[in-house]
């Protein structure tokens, strides 16, 4: 098989996981590493996802992260779009962090609500993480990888799914003030696919955005 045949056949099954996608379930996106904030340190965020599945469409979501302790940080988050409104938060705790030869290793449980059209969905994520940094020349790239479960209620039907996530977060250090991250999320078992993008501003919680 050529290379070019190759990577015709490669984008053609990409394509096909994410058209296969329900759309209504697309806002659902992990779009973060194991990473602490440290103390006092908030980050503000836009999420923008172009969905390819049947109909189309895109979402915008914005959200704001917040630490609690050395290993827990919470997240709160809200957006429209394709899916006409969506709301929700999530909790991630990651009791083994990034040190040493050990990546960090956790998970985030997380809630939501979505209307879209005349349906209500309420969605219970739950979603192992681990993730490590690498410093590079370019920066430093934080990959991680999650498998969330995602449990989904409507009024006519509960069913839960199955992903598999892969992406990184990146920090530029032209750009000390921005946290970029992209991730690619399969579906597995009765779930979605889909691209997921971010971008974080962080700011000191007691003297505004970082300079």
């Amino acid at each position: 098989m050529t290379s070019l045949t190759t990577r015709i056949l490669t984008v053609t099954l990409g394509v096909f996981f994410l058209i296969s996608a329900p759309a209504h379930a697309g806002y659902l996106a992990i779009s973060e590493s194991g990473e602490i904030l440290p103390d006092n340190e908030y980050q503000f965020g836009l999420a923008p996802q172009l969905l390819l599945n049947e109909g189309g469409g895109a979402n915008v979501d914005a959200f704001v992260d917040a630490p609690y302790n050395d290993s827990t940080s919470f997240r709160g988050m809200a957006g429209f779009g394709a899916v006409d409104f969506h709301i929700g938060g999530s909790v991630k705790f990651i009791p083994f962090p990034d040190i040493d030869n050990q990546p960090a290793i956790g998970g985030r449980l997380g809630a939501w609500y979505a209307r879209d059209a005349e349906v209500n969905t309420t969605t219970i994520q739950l979603a192992p993480l681990v993730s490590r940094r690498l410093d590079s020349e370019y920066g430093r790239f934080v990959p991680y990888a999650a498998i969330p479960v995602n449990i989904t209620s409507t009024k006519d039907r509960n069913f839960s799914g199955t992903q598999f996530v892969a992406g990184t977060e990146w920090r530029n250090p032209q750009w000390p003030n921005m946290l970029f991250t992209g991730e690619l999320a399969i579906n597995l078992n009765d779930s979605y696919s889909a691209l997921n993008f971010s971008v974080a501003f962080p700011f000191d919680g007691s003297r505004g955005f970082r300079r």
